[in-house]
């Protein structure tokens, strides 16, 4: 077993696709951290809005303390709101799967609508909602596929020798980063103990164009996806970090060692 790992930085996204929250501390459910993307932008008929389509959506900041949520974007005033659990339930669609949530009421659409240019509104999943993950027997809010994405910063390293310029880690939008070994070698890792929680790699992360677009700027800056696909591809797909499920529950920090349980 390693003892070199440890959780270099984490990451919440209280909103899918909008700018991400860096935490000292995150516990560990089911569908994820607590408070990470339970929240999701739609359009009028309920469809996703995510930054492949909407790239200003990366510099939406939204701050979350306890059950409130504020609300920060260039040129907009900022908004603070009383998140519901309960009230004016939509269907939604997220990945072609079908979701019962909840709408956050028309401040927080309006604010979003003005700032995005067309109609808009804000939604939380129902709490009796279950949506699978395509592998593993896990389940997951409004994440692509899986409640958790481990990425490596030893690999990141190795990819930024092939850039001109280096990206951050913010471009693969990660829950979790783990520092120490080598690069790639979370092709081998299976299972890991952070603190009390236990994960486990289901599967590879395919990477999409959100990859290049500047978290800060909202602008493309691209080079990053076409050199991966030199050394990362594999059936016409570009692959960095891992999709995971917690297997046990727990508060993980940074700092914390990380431990190879396979």
């Amino acid at each position: 077993m390693s003892t070199s790992l440890y959780v270099a930085a984490l990451f919440r996204y209280p909103i899918k696709s909008c700018r991400g929250e860096a935490v000292r501390e995150a516990h560990a459910e089911a569908r994820g951290f607590r408070g990470d993307r339970r929240l999701m932008v739609v359009d009028p008929e309920g469809h996703a809005l995510t930054q492949r389509d909407h790239p200003r959506l990366a510099l939406v900041v939204p701050r979350l303390e306890g059950e409130s949520l504020h609300l920060a974007a260039p040129g907009m005033p900022s908004l603070r709101i009383e998140l519901a659990s309960r009230g004016a339930a939509r269907h939604v669609e997220v990945w072609g799967d079908a979701c019962l949530a909840i709408d956050q009421g028309d401040a927080a659409a309006e604010w979003l609508s003005a700032y995005l240019g067309s109609p808009a509104r804000l939604v939380r999943i129902a709490d009796a909602c279950t949506r699978p993950t395509r592998l593993g027997d896990g389940e997951v809010g409004f994440a692509d596929g899986y409640p958790y994405l481990i990425t490596h910063q030893a690999s990141l390293d190795d990819l930024n020798q092939r850039l001109s310029h280096p990206v951050p880690m913010n471009r693969f939008r990660p829950n979790i980063v783990i520092a120490g070994g080598a690069p790639f070698e979370e092709d081998t890792w299976r299972r890991l103990s952070i603190g009390d929680a236990v994960f486990e790699l289901v599967k590879p992360c395919a990477r999409c164009s959100v990859i290049e677009n500047d978290q800060e700027h909202a602008q493309p800056d691209r080079g990053a996806l076409a050199a991966l696909a030199t050394y990362r591809q594999r059936e016409g797909k570009v692959y960095f970090g891992y999709n995971a499920i917690a297997r046990v529950f727990g508060t993980v920090r940074v700092g914390m060692p990380v431990v190879l349980l396979d």
